[in-house]
């Protein structure tokens, strides 16, 4: 069986990422494994003006 290194989480709102990440910083000490935080933001007002998505 493979071990578990790495464990990547990926948080996109406030309402949600504090038990996404909670959960995440649990099997990365349960497996001794690196964790990986990524947070995703919808900029409204990037490169190519407003969007709607």
């Amino acid at each position: 069986m493979n071990e578990i290194r790495r464990i990547m989480v990926v948080a996109t709102d406030i309402k949600h990422s504090r038990e996404t990440v909670h959960c995440g910083v649990s099997l990365a000490k349960k497996y001794d494994a690196e964790l990986v935080v990524l947070h995703v933001e919808h900029d409204p007002f990037g490169a190519n003006g407003w969007s709607c998505w």
